[in-house]
């Protein structure tokens, strides 16, 4: 239990770190608003020194903004909902602050592509890190979680994209169209990147296979690929035939191997093969 709370924590912790990184080094000094607490604070810091004449700081708006979120839902729900959520919100916070002294060292300029590509890659791991362990950093995902206590109907993924949608909306009007529309980028990557953290990069492949020599195949499979072989009963349509349709989960590398076995034992096999994102059982994680 120890162990697991801890890499919750390091996960967190992480996560919230290289996310302040993507705001201070990326977002913030290019003006792109890309949602959340963080996009909201980038908007407001702006706005402040325009009108007040000087800049209210990130990691203070973040906290002030979330503070009351917290106590909500706190309230709604005990503490037990929200430690992991608050442990990242604290210590984005932190991060807010100490990241504002560290040098950027991929600094690209007025580059707002470059920029924007960074920002979303940056932002989309410490995403994935952060939900990777059922946590958020606060923001537009707490205010969905409070909003749906109250409305159990409401949609909350929905929610979440109402509320990033407005903050970005915000941001059309301080910085303009054109930064908006790299946001946007920004966001679509940080998406790709958040996926990709989250759920890895161990695709697999489902592979059918109808021939008149399933039982030879499925023995072959079995003992040269030490992979499982499900033999499901299938009739052709068109020739009213009973055959056997052998199922075959494999890794990526390991497709080529299982089709020169299937041409070697049956030249006219039917295979098809087809992308599975994702295979949890014996053989493959769990």
């Amino acid at each position: 239990m120890k162990k697991h709370f801890l890499y919750e924590t390091l996960c967190i912790i992480a996560g919230a770190t290289v996310l302040a990184l993507s705001v201070v080094w990326f977002a913030d000094p290019a003006g792109l608003v890309t949602g959340g607490v963080t996009g909201l604070s980038i908007v407001i810091k702006t706005l402040s020194l325009q009108i007040l004449g000087f800049e209210i700081p990130l990691f203070l708006t973040n906290l002030v903004i979330n503070i009351p979120l917290f106590i909500i839902s706190y309230i709604q729900n005990g503490i037990k909902f929200i430690y992991k959520s608050l442990i990242g919100m604290l210590w984005l916070t932190i991060a807010l602050w100490f990241c504002e002294f560290l040098p950027n060292p991929l600094y690209v300029g007025e580059d707002l592509l470059l920029t924007a590509l960074l920002s979303g890659i940056f932002a989309g791991v410490a995403i994935g890190l952060v939900l990777k362990v059922n946590a958020t950093t606060g923001g537009s995902d707490m205010l969905a979680s409070i909003i749906k206590k109250k409305m159990p109907h409401a949609n909350i993924t929905g929610m979440i994209f109402v509320i990033d949608a407005v903050i970005i909306l915000l941001g059309l009007f301080v910085y303009g169209p054109v930064k908006t529309i790299y946001a946007a980028i920004a966001v679509f990557v940080a998406s790709i990147i958040a996926n990709t953290v989250i759920e890895g990069l161990h695709f697999s492949k489902t592979v059918f296979i109808i021939s008149a020599k399933s039982e030879e195949i499925a023995k072959s499979v079995m003992s040269e690929m030490d992979r499982g072989v499900t033999a499901i009963n299938a009739t052709g349509m068109y020739t009213g035939e009973d055959k056997k349709l052998l199922f075959v989960v494999v890794s990526a590398k390991e497709v080529h191997k299982l089709k020169t076995l299937v041409k070697e034992i049956d030249k006219t096999a039917f295979v098809a093969i087809s992308e599975t994102k994702e295979v949890l059982g014996e053989g493959f994680e769990i």
